[in-house]
């Protein structure tokens, strides 16, 4: 019991002191609340929640279950904002750290940017430009130092070659003079004699020596280096023929016919086969005269469409084929076989046969040549006349005729389509009015040398004769016209020439022997010049030597090249480009450098801009609990009120005044009535702005207690009127408390402590209690008003606390 009355009273004391501090405080904010007028509540202040007490004169043992669960409520309330505030307190200091760190980031970051634009001009466009104008001006002072080391060698150099030629001059000079002066002049003279005499004679020994060469590399060049010589050589029975041996191998194989093509046609035509057996040469045309040929014309006609039997041909012709053209043994193999043929028919008729020597075959073969590009074939004296002539012959006759035949036959097949081609020239030449006939019979022109030639013309092929009316003398040899039973060939062997060998060998002496005499020419020149310089006049080789004296002195005289002097120039040169070369190099490392830290020092800043976010987060966050908490506080206040102001009567020890009444509450207003006939009434208003008033006068019967009271309270965030409170006793005691919380909450409640024979109760409505959770925006008049009752209110604080301290003692 002792314990507790011990507490009640510390209770009662502190009540009183948290009364007069509330007061005191209320009474020095008035000023500033005058001074600003009107004040909005942005932020949460928590500075004076968890001092507010219930003011109430109540004995702790007196509170029921759901009283103390609400005090509990609240200081369990008081501590989470309590704990909320200080997260808030330290989340800020973490974002002012962390702008701190920002500021000094930035700083940092500034003077690395600073620094690299400084770099940055130092590598622009003119200073660097400049720098490499630097460089290029130390360049070519290094050149031209350089030039001047090397001109100045060179100075050197060329004296001292001067020096040493004059000194070997002046060696001369002195050896000539010694020698003239020690040689019997006599002597001298027999000896430049001797000398020219045998200059004399090798001067003669290379002409006669050249002359030799000479002659021998003309007789060389006109030598040829081989001989050639030919021979017939007598071929064996073969199984098998090559180029051009196809006529040979018909002949000795028994592949011929004595029968002419026309009887080969009568044969055939009166058997009804007017063929041709194609395994066989006709050696002979029939042969017709004149008159005959031109009355057996028509069947002659017939002759030029015999069928060549091909059915039973023999394999070995294909091994003399017939290209796109006719090779060199074909042609000749082709000669042969029709001048034959030819000579063959114009015994016959009585005639001598023609010859054919190498240069009308050689001729024909060229003028065979000349066709193969045209189409049609025809006469042309400007063509053939100078090829001839060019052979040493004149007024050639010429037959040309079509032959049957095509590329990729046999030479076989080509040798029968010649030979029918000839055919038609004796015997068919009606619509030519017999003028081939004349010329091969050579009835219109002498006709006694001539050869064939066939060509593969752009029109088909072409049979070409031509004949001249006297034989080549020159000594060519006769183009074989005869065939014989045997296969016989022509070798050429070809041999180096004895007489070349013999010119090869008589040019290398010659060139030996001019060798020789060019070498004794020299050494006599030599002597005679030396001969002559011992016979010179000694007063001469004195003068000589005098002026060979004279250009070594000359010679030593001469200005030294400062090679010294130009190495240091060039040293100072090169030592100035070095420099000049580092300076550029310098400024692109600094700004590479200051680019480096720009760098980092940007990476730094965005490091710490990023800290600085995320402790501005953290301290919203926090901010945003320390706001749910105050409210959380306000809340449980207002819950300890409500559960305090539901006591319907007290007991105070000492004054034993009990005092019931009732209440009745009709639109805000409260009237008690109490038992010594004394009512209590309560106004209460709310404004749009979430203020809460409530008036209270309490009027005993008789007169000697009257108790006013205003309370006002605001919710979380904003600011509220002031609770005032006014009472007046007997006893002269005036209980006064203002209690405000912070921008996100000010929860003010006034509780008048009456006479120990006076009980007050209070009743909110449920329109007040929905009022003191909003947050309002304070204006400037209610404000003012405030404050004017803040500084009334502190003023009858400190007098109650004063009344209060003379009642204890």
């Amino acid at each position: 019991m002792y314990e507790n009355k011990e507490h009640k009273k510390m209770f009662k004391v502190g009540k009183h002191w948290a009364v007069a501090t509330i007061a005191t405080v209320a009474f020095l904010g008035a000023a500033t609340v005058i001074d600003q007028q009107a004040v909005h509540a942005d932020t949460v202040d928590t500075s004076l929640v968890g001092q507010t007490e219930n003011s109430q004169d109540i004995d702790p043992d007196t509170l029921t279950d759901a009283q103390k669960a609400a005090i509990q409520a609240r200081d369990d309330a008081q501590a989470t904002a309590d704990e909320a505030q200080a997260s808030a307190d330290t989340a800020q200091s973490a974002v002012s750290a962390a702008q701190t760190t920002v500021n000094s980031a930035s700083a940092v970051q500034q003077s690395a940017q600073t620094a690299y634009d400084q770099a940055a001009t130092a590598t622009s466009g003119v200073t660097q430009a400049q720098k490499n104008a630097d460089v290029a001006s130390a360049q070519s002072a290094v050149n031209a130092a350089s030039q001047a080391l090397d001109t100045a060698q060179s100075q050197q150099d060329q004296k001292a070659a001067d020096i040493t030629a004059a000194q070997g001059d002046v060696d001369s000079a002195q050896a000539a003079v010694d020698a003239a002066q020690t040689t019997d002049a006599a002597q001298k003279e027999a000896d430049v004699a001797n000398a020219q005499s045998a200059v004399d004679t090798a001067q003669e020994n290379i002409a006669n020596a050249q002359s030799t060469l000479d002659n021998a590399t003309t007789t060389l060049a006109q030598t040829p280096a081989t001989t050639t010589t030919t021979q017939t050589v007598t071929d064996d029975t073969v199984s098998s023929i090559g180029d051009g041996q196809t006529l040979a191998y018909a002949i000795t194989e028994g592949k011929t016919t004595n029968d002419g093509t026309f009887g080969h046609f009568k044969e055939g035509q009166a058997q009804g086969n007017p063929t041709i057996n194609d395994n066989v040469l006709p050696t002979q045309i029939s042969e017709f005269s004149d008159t005959d040929v031109t009355g057996d014309k028509n069947d002659f006609d017939s002759v030029l469409k015999l069928q060549y039997d091909e059915s039973d041909l023999d394999e070995i012709w294909s091994g003399d084929m017939v290209g796109n053209q006719l090779t060199d043994s074909q042609q000749k193999e082709m000669n042969t076989y029709l001048i034959m043929v030819l000579n063959h028919y114009r015994e016959s008729l009585g005639l001598q046969p023609i010859t054919s020597t190498n240069s009308v075959y050689n001729a024909t073969q060229k003028r065979g040549q000349t066709l193969l590009n045209e189409k049609v074939t025809s006469h042309d004296d400007t063509i053939t006349y100078p090829i001839f002539e060019s052979a040493g012959l004149s007024d050639p006759a010429e037959c040309l005729s079509g032959v049957y035949g095509e590329t990729g036959d046999t030479m076989f097949e080509m040798l029968e389509n010649g030979v029918s081609a000839l055919d038609d020239l004796l015997n068919g030449d009606a619509d030519s009015n017999w003028g081939h006939r004349q010329i091969l019979l050579s009835e219109s022109w002498n006709v006694i040398d001539g050869a064939f030639s066939v060509v593969n013309t752009a029109g088909g092929w072409a049979l070409v004769f031509e004949g001249v009316q006297e034989i080549d003398n020159s000594g060519s040899a006769l183009v074989s016209t005869e065939l014989t039973g045997t296969s016989t060939h022509e070798e050429t062997t070809t041999v180096a020439n004895p007489a070349y060998t013999k010119a090869q060998q008589a040019v290398s002496a010659a060139k030996t022997a001019v060798t020789a005499a060019q070498t004794q020419l020299s050494t006599a020149q030599t002597a005679l010049k030396n001969a002559q310089n011992e016979s010179t006049d000694t007063a001469t080789l004195k003068a000589n030597l005098a002026t060979a004296k004279q250009a070594l002195a000359t010679a030593q005289s001469e200005a030294d090249g400062d090679v010294t002097g130009a190495q240091a120039a060039l040293s100072t040169a090169q030592t100035a480009l070095t420099a000049a070369q580092n300076e550029v190099v310098d400024t692109n490392s600094q700004a590479d450098t200051a680019k480096q830290a720009l760098d980092a020092a940007n990476a730094q800043l965005a490091t710490a801009q990023q800290a600085l976010a995320t402790a501005q987060s953290q301290a919203t966050t926090a901010q945003t609990t320390l706001t749910t908490a105050t409210a959380s506080l306000a809340m449980a206040q207002q819950a300890v009120d409500d559960a305090l102001a539901t006591t319907s009567g007290s007991t105070e020890t000492g004054n034993q005044t009990t005092n019931s009444g009732t209440t009745t509450e009709t639109t805000g207003q409260t009237t008690s009535t109490t038992g010594n006939g004394g009512s209590t009434t309560a106004i209460g208003t709310t404004n749009n702005g979430g203020t809460t008033t409530e008036t209270g006068t309490t009027t005993p019967t008789d007169g000697q207690t009257t108790t006013s009271s205003t309370t006002t309270s605001s919710v979380a965030g904003h600011s509220g009127d002031a609770t005032t409170g006014s009472a007046e006793s007997q006893g002269a005691t005036q209980n006064q408390s203002t209690v405000t919380a912070g921008q996100a909450t000010k929860l003010a409640t006034a509780t008048t402590a009456a006479t120990p024979t006076t009980a007050i109760t209070t009743s909110r409505t449920s329109q007040q209690k929905q009022a003191a959770s909003q947050l309002p925006q304070t204006d400037g008049q209610r404000e003012t008003d405030v404050a004017v009752m803040g500084i009334l209110l502190g003023m009858l604080g400190l007098g109650g606390l004063v009344m209060n301290r003379k009642r204890q003692f």
